[in-house]
């Protein structure tokens, strides 16, 4: 007979973590008492995925705005005008470092892409360009002639206007915030020679046109907070990539070391 079920997943119910939390010897037990409560067996070749958030929080790789504040301050070698390009829109993932980008510098200079960010959150429907015969890669807009363009941008689903949120996390923290829209990255060379790429996926692409095409010093989000310290938390590979917020004015990073914790929790399922 043909087997007639494919894989199955279950939700594995946890206790809270916290930091210093053994999780390779915590796991397996949590995983074994789940499968005698639901009655499924154990087998060879099965997947365990485990959430990146409780491999950070038990390590405890945790920082604060101030945190980014200095390493980005040490970084801009006495520079203080600041270029971001294309951050997503998301009070989870970007405005708590936007936060600490403000505190380093006097002047942040945000370029935002549209009619989305990289993700799929949208400054306006898509539908404008078309209506109003605008090419994305061409046109280029300030904050005044996009309002009088797109009209007042709202996120779809949750209604926060991202601009002026941004805006006012900038100037909230001592720095004067000033927006371009535009697609092309080159761009933000008409404004600043100081440029921290705040993209993900295109993040190496985007350093390298800039910096063959006059950008005098050129950070990526994974540049920052990502050398060792025993003052808080940081990620060698990653940086402030994956990062999100945990309170006000901390963020938990991306986890580190994390190929050398899933081999050793895979010997001790084994």
């Amino acid at each position: 007979m043909t087997r007639s079920v494919g894989t199955v997943a279950w939700g594995v119910r946890t206790p809270i973590f916290s930091k210093n939390d053994d999780l390779i010897n915590l796991l397996p037990d949590i995983l074994i008492q789940a499968s005698q409560e639901a009655n499924f067996e154990l087998r060879d070749r099965d997947v365990l995925a485990i959430t990146e958030s409780i491999v950070a929080r038990t390590q405890g790789n945790y920082a604060s705005i101030y945190d980014i504040e200095k390493d980005l301050r040490k970084k801009l070698n006495g520079h203080k005008t600041l270029a971001l390009t294309f951050p997503i829109l998301s009070r989870n993932r970007f405005a708590s470092l936007l936060a600490g980008f403000a505190l380093a510098v006097d002047e942040v200079i945000i370029q935002l892409s549209y009619p989305a960010d990289e993700v799929g959150n949208h400054l306006f429907p898509s539908h404008l360009l078309f209506e109003k015969h605008i090419n994305p890669w061409q046109e280029v807009f300030d904050e005044q002639t996009f309002a009088a363009t797109f009209g007042k941008s709202k996120h779809p689903f949750t209604g926060m206007d991202y601009i002026e949120l941004y805006k006012n996390i900038v100037e909230q923290h001592g720095a004067k915030c000033t927006f371009v829209f535009a697609n092309d990255v080159r761009e933000i060379l008409n404004y600043s020679k100081v440029v921290l790429t705040c993209d993900i996926h295109t993040r190496h692409q985007s350093k390298q046109i800039l910096k063959e095409n006059g950008g005098e010093l050129i950070l990526g989000l994974d540049d920052i907070l990502n050398e060792v310290s025993d003052q808080h938390g940081y990620n060698p590979e990653y940086g402030l990539l994956g990062s999100n917020k945990a309170s006000d004015t901390e963020i938990k990073l991306f986890p580190r070391d994390c190929q050398p914790f899933v081999d050793h929790l895979a010997q001790k399922l084994y």
